[in-house]
């Protein structure tokens, strides 16, 4: 089995919209519901982004090599009533990406950056 590659959306990043209206071409906050998000890292952007696409309704598949911080944001997402999973995976390493992959995706429900 070759490799899979997955790659995330950023969005909810940079400074807010001059029009209110402007969602940085993301629509409505519900567009994620039924949607699978893995984010690379707990903390900086891609906690950013977990919180974003998990108030979107996204399920959160979060993959982090710092324990503590991926810890807090198990946490965090648990005390809000999101539905994440953060694991201590290190995504330089096929072999612990692999299983997370394996499981996740026959959802077919990933939320996915086109080119």
């Amino acid at each position: 089995m070759s490799p899979v590659i997955l790659r995330i959306m950023r969005i909810g990043y940079g400074a807010a919209p001059a029009n209110p209206g402007d969602n940085h071409g993301v629509s409505a906050m519900k567009d994620f519901d039924g949607k699978i998000a893995l984010v690379t890292g707990t903390t900086g952007i891609g906690l950013a982004s977990a919180r974003r696409l998990a108030a979107g309704g996204a399920a959160i598949v979060a993959l982090g090599i710092d324990e503590s911080a991926n810890a807090a944001m198990q946490d965090e997402f648990d005390r809000n009533g999101a539905a994440a999973l953060v694991a201590t995976v290190d995504v330089s390493v096929p072999d612990q990406v692999a299983p997370v992959t394996r499981a996740i995706l026959p959802s077919k429900s990933f939320i996915a950056e086109t080119p």
